[in-house]
């Protein structure tokens, strides 16, 4: 079966039962809290209701139009970015239909000077301008010669499986996590995926030539069960010959799942206006990138968090209204703690409650964080909130 077809078949599924992520808010739930741990050996997919996903696409489309058709350029850049459409020629067919002084509105907002350019300039230069730049490259995945290895112990041949898988890993843009997740195959996720069965099939050559390795690679396996779900899969399909005869559950793309079905949940989600998910979307590249680029330890045992209750508030609240929110939420964990917790703590002993709103203060940080990144323009509204 193409990898096409494949991962088409994987994404046909339907979440709403796994409620991960952007769950109801809580009066005191100001930042995100940790998704409950999945096993990496349960991998769930269900069937998809066909006669809700026939009205999926065609509900999304009309929105993206109506998002082409307005002046709004945040807004137009973010659906450029993430492209929650199949057509591609989709934003220059809408723009060409712009009237002239729209396309200078937009080029204005741009801060582009027009030149009495024609339409078909106008629209060429706004797209290039808020179309996100090709930020992949086809590469090879290059592994060590498995002889070459054969002197070094498991836990060094785990860490290189886990240091080269998540370096490809890495190099996916989180745009195209958000395709995959949109029923598309962007190249760099089908490569991703094609990949893994080549540098499998490798180590099973070698183990067939050199039977006296087993053991080792057994131990290999058991190493990375908890870490990199990619160098995980390579090695513990080390023994199956080829691809069209593992089990479903077996096969490379559920690897994704951890990522793939958060963001399915988000883009699944009717009640919501695109417009909002695609700002949430902007959140969600900070946090990926900070979670799996950027950290130093990967939780892989945790699937990808998709809640931004801190956003949310930010948009919708008046900063009054968030800056008590955010008070109460302290006043309450201060309540919990006893003249007692806070000598242990300065003594160095470990304490829960003081460590329960120190973690606190460190994600509500991290959240912050994401906001700002995400949308320079939201600076304004914090400073508003800590002046209050």
């Amino acid at each position: 079966m193409p990898l096409d077809s494949k991962l088409h078949s994987y994404l046909e599924t339907d979440l709403s039962q796994h409620k991960i992520g952007y769950g109801p808010r809580t009066e005191l739930n100001l930042t995100s809290s940790p998704t409950p741990p999945s096993s990496p050996a349960s991998s769930v997919t269900i069937l998809q209701d066909r006669s809700n996903s026939d009205r999926r696409p065609n509900l999304r489309v009309y929105e993206a139009k109506r998002i082409l058709q307005s002046c709004d350029v945040r807004n137009i850049e973010l659906l450029c970015r993430f492209r929650p459409y199949e057509d591609e020629s989709l934003p220059a067919r809408i723009l060409q239909c712009h009237r002239e002084h729209r396309l200078d509105v937009i080029l204005k907002c741009l801060d582009i000077q027009a030149n009495n350019w024609d339409r078909d300039k106008k629209v060429e230069v706004i797209l290039e301008r808020v179309m996100l730049k090709p930020t992949y490259s086809t590469l090879k995945w290059m592994w060590p010669d498995f002889r070459e290895m054969e002197e070094m112990d498991p836990q060094r041949i785990a860490g290189i499986f886990d240091k080269r898988s998540l370096y490809h890993f890495q190099r996916v843009p989180f745009e195209d996590w958000v395709r995959l997740a949109l029923n598309h195959s962007p190249a760099s996720v089908a490569e991703f995926l094609d990949q893994m069965p080549t540098i499998r099939d490798q180590l099973a050559k070698h183990l067939r030539q050199s039977p006296e390795a087993f053991e080792k690679y057994a131990q290999v396996e058991r190493a990375l069960h908890e870490r990199n779900p990619f160098a995980h899969w390579i090695v513990s399909t080390r023994f199956q010959p080829a691809p069209e005869r593992f089990a479903e559950s077996d096969r490379p793309h559920h690897t994704l799942d951890f990522i793939v079905q958060p963001l399915q949940q988000l883009l699944q989600d009717q009640t919501r206006q695109l417009t909002d998910i695609l700002e949430q979307l902007a959140v969600l590249a900070v946090r990926f990138k900070h979670s799996y680029v950027d950290a130093v330890e990967i939780d892989w045992m945790q699937q990808f968090r998709t809640e931004v209750t801190f956003f949310e508030h930010l948009r919708h609240m008046s900063s009054m209204q968030l800056a008590n929110l955010m008070t109460n939420s302290d006043v309450e964990l201060f309540r919990k703690l006893r003249p007692q917790d806070i000598i242990d703590h300065a003594k160095g002993i470990n304490n829960n409650q003081v460590k329960e709103l120190g973690m606190r203060w460190n994600r509500l940080c991290e959240v912050v964080q994401e906001c700002v990144i995400a949308n320079s323009q939201l600076v304004h509204s914090i400073s508003k909130v800590a002046e209050v």
